[in-house]
């Protein structure tokens, strides 16, 4: 096979378009073809790659709470680059599975749950974060990932009897990112979520270098991933609540 035909099956065309806006991933897609190779050298299953890195997530809280804090972001950056892996191995390998994308998901979780509270824990321990911003950390993760797992909007929707606010709210749910194209605002909403928000984002990207370099400004952009997660939090819940009202999403 060609280095182009890799490249499209490896980072297909649809992907590139949309994390063109996202660097961070474009990052790890870079640092993961390592690991890539020698999963494919070694015939590593993507599901295995999937449980390395959830396991990753635990090591690195349990790295943080014992202070060795720079170990630990390292880690939890492995962990993500990993999550990055396993699905570029499914498609190379053509092992998609029903339990390989419960675990993309699970992973994900765990680092909305995990990775942003944890480095909140040893801000607490160790550098005297507020216990009213502790709290305030794990109210908005576990809000954040309860909300997005249990509010689903409908995928039958039709997108082009939708209102423009209607689309700002599907366009928060990756089954609806095609409708991004629509508006340079509702891409602008999409992309901040994915920035401020997910793993993938530049603001972890950013609690990266600053836990390395300047670990007194943690506090500041773990608050602002916090803030960020319960405005979007705000944001699904009314769209969730609003969705069967056919004046929302539908055109007169």
């Amino acid at each position: 096979m060609k280095y182009k035909n890799y490249l499209e099956v490896i980072y297909p065309i649809e992907k590139r378009k949309v994390e063109i806006y996202i660097p961070w991933v474009i990052v790890q897609r870079i640092l993961s073809i390592p690991f890539l190779g020698l999963s494919i050298l070694l015939k590593i299953s993507p599901n295995f790659i999937s449980f390395i890195s959830i396991f990753l997530i635990f090591s690195a809280s349990f790295l943080m709470f014992l202070d060795f804090f720079i170990s630990g972001i390292l880690v939890l950056t492995l962990a993500v680059i990993f999550d990055c892996v396993d699905g570029e191995l499914a498609r190379v390998t053509k092992k998609t599975s029903i339990l390989g994308e419960r675990l993309e998901h699970l992973a994900a979780d765990l680092f909305s749950m995990i990775g942003i509270p944890s480095i909140a824990i040893w801000l607490f321990i160790y550098n005297d974060l507020s216990i009213l911003i502790l709290f305030f950390c794990f109210l908005a993760a576990t809000s954040h990932v309860f909300i997005r797992n249990f509010f689903q909007f409908d995928s039958n929707v039709e997108i082009k009897k939708t209102v423009f606010f209607g689309k700002i709210l599907l366009s928060q749910s990756k089954e609806f990112i095609s409708i991004n194209d629509s508006s340079i605002f509702i891409s602008i909403m999409f992309f901040l979520k994915m920035n401020l928000v997910t793993q993938d984002g530049i603001l972890f990207f950013v609690i990266i270098l600053s836990g390395i370099f300047y670990p007194q400004n943690l506090s500041y952009l773990v608050i602002l991933v916090s803030i960020s997660q319960i405005f979007f939090v705000s944001l699904i819940i009314f769209g969730s609540i609003a969705k069967n009202r056919i004046t929302l999403f539908i055109k007169d």
